[in-house]
């Protein structure tokens, strides 16, 4: 999956979720493993490794906790300034000038697409 088909996937989502968050680490690098284990209720157990380590680790929720999408924003564009607004139901999230507003359904989606928009540059 591209930074394209996330974001994509983040503006048409009403609520984040740990599908979501997994993706967008994706994109950051982490490394998904499904092994079985038959103690599980799907009989499979879902492992991620951290980018540049060997532990295995929890991917922050991104799209539902506030400090973990400003984290992201901080990792992908560390020295950019942002600004976050709501008005009438809809979130706003903007890092940089020369990025269009994102805007989502909550707050922490909006951070999380104006940051990945600046992914999306630097891959093209």
């Amino acid at each position: 999956m591209n930074v394209a088909d996330v974001i994509a996937n983040l503006k048409s989502a009403q609520h984040g979720s740990r599908r979501l968050d997994g993706q967008i680490a994706q994109l950051l690098g982490w490394q998904l493993q499904i092994v079985d284990d038959p103690s599980r209720p799907k009989g499979k157990r879902y492992l991620w490794t951290v980018p540049n380590e060997q532990n295995d680790a929890v991917v922050p929720s991104y799209t539902t906790n506030l400090t973990a999408a400003y984290e992201l924003a901080q990792k992908v564009v560390p020295s950019n300034v942002g600004g976050f607004a709501w008005k009438d139901g809809a979130f706003q999230a903007q890092i940089g000038l020369n990025t269009p507003v994102a805007t989502a359904a909550t707050p922490a989606i909006a951070i999380c697409i104006a940051a990945l928009q600046h992914l999306a540059v630097e891959a093209d």
